[in-house]
């Protein structure tokens, strides 16, 4: 935390554009800021690279999915500063957007939806089992009405909700 009695004794807390200001001297732009923080920095987006290498960069990114950090020390390896290419880092983050999709959305539902087949197909089972023996329209209706019911409880929209 900055105290109104160091910045009186002047002592510098190291932040752009605050260097050499006085007690009530106006206070940085965020253009000054701008300026003094990216001075002395290369720009490792201006440095040009070849299309053929953007390429190949991006088809690592691709390759690589979800292991972001194994796909940039690779790219980096290729040439220094290629992973923080505008289109690699794009293509970096796509890769790693999409395995995380498919792991954390798409696996489970895809789990879910395989166990209900399964279980879909059980039902037509027995229900075929029982035809001619029984009300199996009526019990299939009731059986249905009472899932309705127990899933609605459980906090779960269904088609009837």
């Amino acid at each position: 935390m900055i105290k109104l009695k160091d910045l009186l004794e002047g002592k510098n807390y190291n932040s752009p554009g605050y260097e050499n200001r006085g007690f009530g001297d106006p206070l940085p732009t965020l253009e000054d800021i701008t300026k003094k923080y990216q001075e002395g920095k290369e720009d490792v987006n201006e440095k040009a690279f070849s299309s053929s290498v953007i390429a190949k960069a991006i088809k690592v990114a691709k390759s690589m999915g979800g292991n972001m950090t194994a796909a940039v020390k690779k790219i980096e390896k290729m040439e220094k500063g290629l992973s923080k290419n505008g289109r690699v880092e794009f293509a970096l983050q796509k890769a790693n957007e999409s395995v995380n999709e498919e792991t954390i959305n798409e696996a489970p539902e895809q789990q879910m939806a395989s166990q209900l087949n399964k279980v879909s197909d059980t039902i037509l089972k027995i229900t075929n089992k029982f035809k001619g023996k029984a009300d199996v329209d009526g019990m299939t209706r009731s059986w249905m009405l009472g899932l309705h019911a127990k899933l609605k409880k459980a906090g779960i929209k269904t088609w009837l909700s």
